[in-house]
Formats: structure tokens, sequence, C-alpha cells
């Protein structure tokens, strides 16, 4: 957390306060999720903003949403259920787009 987070622990700490992270302990890939994601998130927004113009103010979008994304929900493998949802598969090219 110091050297990343810039956060310092007390002088006087000196427990082995690693071990309380899940993420490290546990589960050392739990961060590889989020980055999925993200990945996930920006491909579905490009669909979104190309189908619809966007998401705010555009409830045509949020019905696409609920029928594509949210209420098939988990009944496919999640490689399948982006590819369903956005007619492609997972492309990082649209979160790297983003970052630009």
């Amino acid at each position: 957390m110091e050297r990343y987070q810039e956060i310092h622990r007390p002088d006087s700490r000196v427990a082995p306060d690693w071990a309380a992270k899940i993420h490290i302990a546990t589960d050392p890939v739990y961060y590889q999720n989020y980055e999925l994601g993200y990945l996930i998130t920006a491909q579905l927004e490009d669909r979104i903003r190309r189908q619809f113009g966007g998401l705010v103010g555009h409830p045509e979008a949020g019905r696409w949403l609920i029928d594509h994304v949210f209420r098939p929900g988990a009944t496919q493998e999640w490689t399948a259920h982006v590819l369903t949802a956005t007619g492609e598969a997972l492309n990082p090219d649209y979160f790297v787009r983003g970052l630009a």
C-alpha cells in the first residue's frame, strides 16, 4: 500500500497486513476479473453508442441492455454472452481506444 497507493502505515504498526487482503492470500487472480469487467464495459459502451447514440437520454439503449445483457444473465458462458450481446468476441481495442 505504501509503494503503490501512497498510504503510509502508522509507525507503530508491524503486523502482517498483507495477509488480510483476500486478493493476495487466497484469490490471486481476483484483479483479473476487474480488468475483464473493464474490457466488457468498454465494448458494451461502444455498441450502445453506435446503435443508440449513448445511454443517457436513450431509453431504447436501456431496453437493449435488459434484453441482451441482463435478462440472459448467466445462461451462457461469459465469452459466448459477450459475443451474443455485442456481435463480436471480447476485443481489447475498445478499452485501448478509451484510454487515448
